[in-house]
């Protein structure tokens, strides 16, 4: 194979590498933006409720956590 293909080759593998590299953290960019902006849609919606709601909710959710344990261990 002469060198100038072994160049060809060789950059070729680099521009691929880095355009894979970028793809991917593109992906995890936007999947952390939502994560983020579906997060700070929560805390708005929760400091829109009463004290008594935040209270409901958490109750509701510790239960989900110990229902979810209790599920685990059986």
């Amino acid at each position: 194979m002469s060198r100038t293909c072994m160049r060809i080759q060789k950059w070729t593998l680099t521009l691929w590498f880095f355009s894979s590299t970028v793809t991917a953290i593109k992906a995890e960019r936007a999947e952390l933006l939502s994560s983020v902006s579906l997060a700070t849609d929560t805390l708005r919606r929760l400091t829109r409720l009463p004290l008594a709601s935040h209270v409901h909710l958490l109750s509701n959710a510790h239960a989900v956590e110990i229902d979810a344990a209790s599920a685990s261990v059986s």
